[in-house]
């Protein structure tokens, strides 16, 4: 499976990310359909260099035309949101086009602040470091898309359950 392929690369080298996105909703128990991994990621450059080698270990490429290696130059990643609107660089496995991952680009709020209040979920033997649900309700709401306000509404339906009566 794609996710615990991708989580267990990365742990295993250490990589600073988040679950975000789709799969970080289903997490949280809402039970909807999503194309790929939303993955929110310290951008610190050797941070970066770490998912790249897990990425290439995979056997993932980007989507676009550049080298993987131009992902971890900020000023390529900074151009490319404002000369193209970037809002999250895609790695795909060109063996199976239904294998994507999404690296975030742009969120309302910091990593740092995100992965000190980040929740682990297991799958087997895997630990996923996921969004903190109000965190992804932030995201969410930042994206702002129709899904994005449905996944916001079992969020909170959620987190009002997990509150002390």
């Amino acid at each position: 499976m794609i996710l615990e392929k991708v989580f267990r690369e990365f742990n295993r080298r250490k990589v600073r990310y988040l679950v975000a996105g789709g799969v970080a909703a289903i997490l949280y128990g809402n039970p909807r359909f999503t194309k790929d991994l939303d993955l929110f990621v310290d951008s610190e450059e050797a941070n970066l260099k770490k998912l790249i080698a897990g990425f290439k270990a995979l056997g993932f490429i980007p989507r676009v035309p550049v080298t993987p290696e131009a992902f971890t130059v900020r000023e390529n990643r900074e151009r490319w949101a404002k000369e193209k609107g970037m809002l999250a660089f895609t790695f795909i496995n060109p063996k199976n086009p239904f294998e994507n991952v999404d690296i975030l680009t742009t969120s309302p709020i910091t990593f740092d602040r995100a992965y000190r209040r980040k929740r682990f979920f297991q799958s087997g033997r895997v630990k996923i470091p996921t969004v903190a649900a109000e965190d992804l309700i932030q995201m969410k709401k930042h994206a702002g898309r129709e899904q994005d306000f449905r996944d916001i509404e079992i969020l909170e339906e959620s987190l009002k359950r997990q509150q002390p009566k």
